[in-house]
C-alpha cells in the first residue's frame, strides 16, 4: 500500500516507532529514522533491510534543537527524497506527582512531547501542502484523553495538547491532500510499561489486556494508507475499549 512513499519516523530507536517502522516498511515505504541513539538506530536499519530490503536513512539529531530543524529536513529531503508521511512517536513519560512537578520538570516534558513534534510537523507541513499529499500521524495516548491518575499530570496535558494540535493542522490543511491523525494508545506492553509496573484489570480494560506495539503500528498504518484518504483531524484510539465515547 505504501510503495513509492517515503516515511520519517522520529524516535526511531525505540521500540514503538521501530514497530511502526517495520510495519511500513512491510507495505514498500522508504524509511527514514531520527533518534539520538546512533548504535540503536543502525541495529534497526539493518534489521528493517534485512527484512524487507526498502531504502533506510538513519539520521542522530535532538529534536530540541529547534533551530537546526529546518536544516536536518532540508539535509533529509536533499539526500532521500521528498518525504511523504511523518510519524512523531518520541516522547517522554514519568510519574512525578503533582505535588513534586518543578518549572525545569514541565519544561522538559513540554519540548520533547509537544514543542519537539509542533516545530518538526510544521517544517513538512507546508513542504506537503505545495506537493499535494502527506500523511501526519502523532502518538497521543489515553492520559491524553481522559487525564491519568499515575503519570505525572504534564505528562496528560502534554499528549492532550499534540491531539488538539492534530485538529488544528486538519483543519490548516483543509483540502490541501495533507492529512493529519492522532493515535492514542492505551496500556501497551512494552520495557516502558515494565517499568512502571502497569497492569491490567477487567474492569478497566473490557478486554482484559494489555495492547501491542503491533497493533499501534496497524492504526498508524490505515491512516497513512489509502484507506484512510477520508480520515483527518481524527484521535484514534488504541486502548481494548479502556476509554469509549
Amino acid at each position: 500500500m505504501l510503495k513509492g512513499k517515503q516515511a520519517l519516523i522520529t524516535g526511531g530507536a525505540g521500540e514503538m516507532a521501530s514497530t511502526i517502522a517495520a510495519t511500513l516498511a512491510k507495505q514498500g515505504a522508504a524509511i527514514i529514522l531520527v533518534d539520538l541513539n546512533a548504535e540503536a538506530l543502525e541495529t534497526v536499519k539493518a534489521d528493517l533491510v534485512e527484512r524487507f530490503g526498502v531504502p533506510v536513512h538513519t539520521y542522530v539529531h535532538n529534536l530540541c534543537d529547534f533551530d537546526g530543524l529546518a536544516e536536518m529536513v532540508d539535509t533529509m529531503e536533499r539526500e532521500c527524497g521528498a518525504i511523504d508521511i511523518l510519524v512523531n512517536v518520541a516522547g517522554i513519560t514519568n510519574t512525578i506527582t503533582y505535588r513534586d512537578i518543578t518549572p525545569a520538570d514541565w519544561d522538559k516534558m513540554m519540548s520533547i512531547n509537544l514543542k519537539a513534534p509542533f516545530f518538526l510537523t510544521r517544517e513538512l507541513f507546508f513542504r506537503m501542502e505545495e506537493r499535494g499529499f502527506g500523511r501526519i500521524v502523532t502518538l497521543g495516548s489515553i492520559s491524553g484523553e481522559r487525564g491519568a491518575k499515575y503519570a505525572g499530570p504534564h505528562y496528560s496535558i502534554s499528549k492532550a495538547g499534540l491531539i488538539c494540535f492534530t485538529k488544528v493542522l486538519a483543519k490548516l490543511a483543509g483540502d490541501s491532500g495533507v492529512t493529519a491523525n492522532t493515535v492514542s494508545p492505551g496500556i501497551i506492553a512494552s520495557r516502558m510499561t515494565d517499568s512502571l509496573g502497569s497492569q491490567v484489570y477487567s474492569y478497566d480494560v473490557p478486554m482484559n489486556r494489555m495492547g501491542t506495539p503491533q497493533e499501534v503500528a496497524d492504526a498508524v498504518l490505515y491512516l497513512v494508507s489509502p484507506l484512510a484518504n477520508y480520515v483527518t483531524g481524527q484521535n484514534l484510539s488504541v486502548n481494548g475499549g479502556q476509554s469509549m465515547r
